[in-house]
């Protein structure tokens, strides 16, 4: 049976179909409100959103296509997002733990005694469908709702969705015979596995965390997690070559099919993958928001290029078909420029430019004395610092600050780095698996503690335990204290990178000094009227507006930056020093260069982990919350 298109916004057997994909309300009317395509949406009539019953409300619900939920919106979130305070679908941590609106999504487990909306009190460690709550961390749900990181949690009475669960199946020739690593590496090509606590990552390294125990964990290496990779939302793939759509096909660019519409990946299609986020309106109907475009975003699934508008991680090229590697059919001829990296033709661009040659010693040149142990490996002179912690033959990059650089071409510090593997034309390393040892005398470490915070050479006392001796001869903790020209031998003493992260952190919490001798500035100058402020105006900006040095209200780093009037509006507080460690953050008072992320636990880097959910955007570049949807499939 077949309807006419409503023309009044009406809907129903007697009046017709809604237009442009919108959506016909149990009373009857057209619209795109969660009123009209959530609960009691007439599907015969019009486009309707997926709805599913929440147990901790008791009622149907439809499911979020724009991210927005709870009341007023009568929407919940999609997977395993949670409602946040404001009304945001979101998978951040302090969302889904703090204030979190039960019912409307998947929270955090509670630390504290909460009753939810149906009158249930639930307590710490309780999981599992029926109050809408998932384990945090790495933490599994048994299936008698209980939170834990046992055998009984994890593995066979795992409650898949609500935490992780243990992937403990393992191929049958890897059962027995494996033996255990000794410095971190791991996996098929060395033949070595991780204990039963850590995973073996893709890359062939121990850990616990979701990088090392989800996608590409090498199962009989270690423990996994049980994992299913992204997949395109329903009528994205596989994507028809003849239905595309977009301005740059010629004509106006429109689907053929009117009630198609037109996807950020310029395909015609009916599902929210296509109207919904991201659709370009003016080809096509389209649901909810259209966000700016703000890609191109990071792949996490492989694929790539201008179609997808997404780019390849870790130094890897873009085909032209649109896929990931690191090989000549990658990164050869008709390479993706804008969205990898390419060689310029079918040669990597390293083999052309081998290193230089070492220095040898002039023959009048007297012998060395021999010390007693060797000294590391010092890197060869050429190659640029690595500005991304990553290093080695595949990026011609050398590691900063003494750093070592791993087979798998990353700078640290650790075992994993500096040991077997170590590429040592591109930073320090280490004879076999143990740090050298040094040829100076160990200090004198028996002196008597001080009794009156004196100490140091004059007077033969040591400060107490993680106390410094400042080189005056005072016991501390500042960074006179610890830092320059502390007295080894007789207390604590900082690292150059340490003292720079507590400077940093005392100059961020040390109160304000007034100055004594000019007076506080006035603050209740009247509202600019015509954007002029300042000193010789005598008026202030508005609210979170800052008054540059020439006397203009604004919010650009011209205004708010150097030269910004405090008294007159807001003002920027200096920018974080750059990491030089790979740690940053709030914690640490440095942010990650370029366009690396800041992750939530203070580590720069480019995977999903550092630039989603959780990631510090005032340490470095995140993703937007829209990119990150998309990139995991979700639009």
């Amino acid at each position: 049976m077949s309807f006419t298109v409503s023309t009044d916004g009406r809907c129903g057997p007697n009046t017709g179909i809604c237009p442009d994909n919108s959506c016909c309300s149990e009373f009857g009317f057209c619209g795109l409100s969660p009123n009209h395509c959530g609960t009691g949406c007439r599907k015969p009539f019009g486009a309707c959103w997926k709805t599913t019953v929440s147990p901790v409300l008791g009622d149907e619900y439809a499911v979020s296509i724009n991210d927005r939920c709870g009341p007023g919106y009568g929407t919940r979130c999609p997977d395993d997002k949670c409602c946040s305070s404001n009304k945001f679908c979101s998978t951040d941590d302090d969302d889904c733990r703090r204030n979190c609106r039960f019912g409307y999504g998947l929270c955090l487990e509670v630390s504290d005694p909460t009753t939810l909306p149906n009158g249930l009190t639930i307590g710490r460690r309780q999981c599992g469908p029926d109050i809408g709550v998932k384990c945090a961390g790495r933490s599994c749900c048994s299936k008698d709702g209980r939170c834990g990181n046992d055998e009984h949690h994890c593995h066979a009475n795992c409650m898949e969705g609500y935490g992780v669960c243990w992937d403990n199946s393992v191929p049958f020739s890897l059962e027995s015979g494996i033996p255990m690593s000794r410095n971190g590496r791991c996996g098929k090509k060395l033949n070595t596995k991780c204990d039963s606590n850590h995973c073996c990552s893709k890359d062939g390294e121990c850990g616990s965390d979701e990088d090392y125990c989800e996608a590409g964990c090498q199962k009989g290496y270690g423990r996994c997690w049980k994992y299913s990779p992204t997949t395109y939302a329903e009528g994205e793939a596989p994507r028809d070559l003849d239905n595309k759509c977009g301005r740059d096909l010629g004509g106006d660019g429109k689907c053929r099919n009117s009630n198609q519409c037109c996807s950020r990946s310029q395909y015609c299609g009916t599902s929210d993958y296509y109207c919904g986020v991201g659709c370009i309106r003016g080809l096509g109907p389209c649901l909810g928001i259209n966000p700016p475009n703000d890609g191109p975003y990071l792949s996490i699934n492989g694929q790539c290029g201008v179609d997808l508008d997404t780019v390849c991680p870790d130094a890897q090229c873009c085909s032209k078909n649109g896929v990931c590697g690191e090989t000549k059919g990658y990164c050869g001829r008709e390479c993706q420029r804008d969205y990898g990296v390419c060689w310029g033709g079918d040669t990597p661009p390293y083999r052309a430019q081998p290193p230089p040659p070492a220095k040898t010693p002039s023959p009048r040149s007297p012998a060395q004395p021999k010390t007693s142990a060797p000294a590391p490996a010092k890197p060869k002179a050429g190659y640029p610092i690595s500005a991304d912690g990553q290093c080695g033959e595949g990026f011609n990059t050398k590691c900063p600050n003494a750093q070592c650089c791993s087979g798998n071409g990353f700078c640290g510090s650790a075992t994993g780095y500096c040991g077997n593997g170590c590429q040592k034309d591109y930073g320090v390393c280490w004879d076999g698996d143990k740090p050298p040892k040094s040829s100076a005398p160990a200090p004198k470490t028996d002196y008597p503690i001080s009794k009156n915070n004196r100490c140091g050479e004059g007077f033969n006392t040591q400060c107490q335990d993680k106390i410094c001796c400042s080189k005056h001869g005072f016991c501390g903790k500042t960074p006179f204290h610890c830092g320059v020209d502390c007295q080894k031998g007789y207390g604590s003493c900082l690292t150059p990178e340490a003292l720079a992260r507590l400077l940093a952190k005392s100059s961020a919490s040390a109160p304000a000094q007034p100055k004594t001798s000019a007076p506080a500035p006035k603050t209740d100058y009247p509202i600019s009227a015509d954007g002029r402020c300042g000193e010789g105006f005598n008026t202030q900006c508005q609210d979170k507006i800052c008054c540059s040095g020439k006397g203009f209200c604004g919010k650009t780093p011209s205004h708010c930056g150097d030269g910004c009037q405090k008294g007159y509006g807001s003002c920027l507080t200096p920018e974080a020093l750059a990491s030089a460690d790979g740690r940053c953050g709030k914690e640490f008072k440095t942010k990650c260069p370029d366009r690396t992320c800041c992750s939530g636990s203070g580590f720069c880097g480019k995977t999903k982990s550092h630039c989603g959910d959780g990631c510090q955007k005032d340490y470095g570049f995140c993703l937007k919350p829209e990119a990150l949807a998309r990139l995991r499939g979700e639009l």
